[in-house]
């Protein structure tokens, strides 16, 4: 029974792990995208940062609603009002 266990919470975590690898790969295409369109219509450098880091804030603002959104969804109504 335990090896059970074990192997449930083994394929939990890979599946976890394999969704999180996809996202950030997802991400990194964006921001590599992002990146050389900048350098191809040579936008200054400043520029180029100030528009990396606010993609880089933003998708941390988005990632963070989504699971928010992700929690609220498995609660009842009168535990989604304790959290929000």
């Amino acid at each position: 029974m335990g090896e059970f266990i074990h192997a449930h919470i083994m394929g939990t975590i890979a599946v976890v792990l394999s969704s999180m690898s996809r996202k950030t790969t997802y991400f990194q295409e964006q921001i590599e995208l992002a990146t050389s369109t900048m350098k191809n219509i040579k936008l200054d450098n400043y520029v180029q940062k100030k528009v990396t880091d606010y993609l880089m804030t933003k998708q941390g603002d988005l990632d963070s609603q989504k699971e928010l959104d992700n929690l609220l969804s498995l609660l009842s109504p009168s535990l989604r009002l304790l959290v929000t």
